[in-house]
């Protein structure tokens, strides 16, 4: 039995702006011979604001682990891209606010020229920031944010 949970796509404890712990979401799923939707997968994981993603693979002939497991160790995070991309009029919005589903199409083009585990990574940073940012607008804090399932 094979089992690889390596693909933690940010450090474990990162700060925000108050220098308080900043609340984060995992997401946790099984996978399968499932390589050639990994990328899609968690890029969409991403999309929806998730800044773990924790698989656990088992008996994989495809390579899906050793895809898992390299894209945990490869990424890096492109600091100029998070601040344009958190620069955009939506993260300056007071709540309540809403978008459209075009409103980050540059983003997603910009990522496409990243590496993939470089693009998974500033995506996560991306996300991880704007949940921080937005638990401020919260009436109390929030201890814990889970998101789990897949498939």
């Amino acid at each position: 039995m094979d089992i690889s949970s390596g693909l933690s796509i940010l450090p474990a404890e990162k700060l925000g702006r108050n220098g308080q712990p900043m609340t984060q979401i995992l997401a946790v799923t099984c996978m399968r011979d499932e390589g050639p939707y990994v990328a899609e997968w968690i890029a969409h994981l991403l999309a929806v604001g998730v800044d773990h993603v924790l698989v656990y693979s088992h008996d994989c002939a495809d390579g899906t682990d050793r895809l898992l497991d390299l894209l945990a160790a490869s990424g890096r995070v492109n600091e100029a891209f998070v601040a344009r991309v958190l620069a955009q009029g939506y993260f300056l919005k007071m709540p309540p606010k809403s978008l459209d589903r075009d409103t980050f199409a540059q983003v997603l083009t910009e990522t496409q020229t990243m590496p993939l585990p470089d693009g998974l990574a500033s995506l996560a940073e991306v996300s991880a920031r704007a949940v921080a940012e937005s638990l401020a607008h919260l009436p109390k804090p929030v201890a814990q944010i889970l998101v789990c399932g897949g498939g």
